[in-house]
């Protein structure tokens, strides 16, 4: 499309805005990712469990990230962040369209992101949530 301009999926007519991520943890907002010309963005939540002797460790994180074509065609990784997660934390993503987003950061080329790297250094044993109460009604 001439002008880097995107494609409504509702209208089918040009427009000048981008679908989005708007991504929360815990009521806070941690981004709103998009890209204005060709590439991917992803909003990826994840766990990792692994059995170490006789118990379990796992690790959840949560990272928007993606894949952007810059104009004369070369391709770069960005991401806008990587955060580990605990449990009972709240993750609320919600897809929207928006004239803007947050710029995404560029990530060095051949590194791994953070939560790849983190995997292996440390992951947490899991713990048993609190027991619940039963409520009489």
């Amino acid at each position: 499309m001439a002008s880097g301009l995107h494609t409504s999926a509702k209208t089918e007519q040009p427009s000048t805005y981008m679908t989005i991520f708007e991504i929360e943890l815990n009521g806070k907002r941690r981004a709103s990712a998009g890209l204005q010309g060709s590439g991917v963005v992803t909003a990826i939540l994840s766990l990792v469990r692994r059995r170490k002797a006789t118990r379990f460790s796992e690790q959840i994180v949560l990272s928007a990230s993606g894949l952007a074509k810059e104009p004369e065609g070369a391709k770069k990784h960005v991401e806008w962040f990587t955060k580990r997660l605990n449990h009972g934390d709240e993750v609320r993503i919600r897809v929207r369209t928006a004239p803007v987003c947050d710029p995404p950061r560029e990530r060095p080329q051949g590194s791994r992101p953070v939560r790849a790297a983190a995997a292996s250094a440390s992951s947490q044993p899991i713990q048993q949530p609190p027991a619940r109460k039963k409520v009489k009604p």
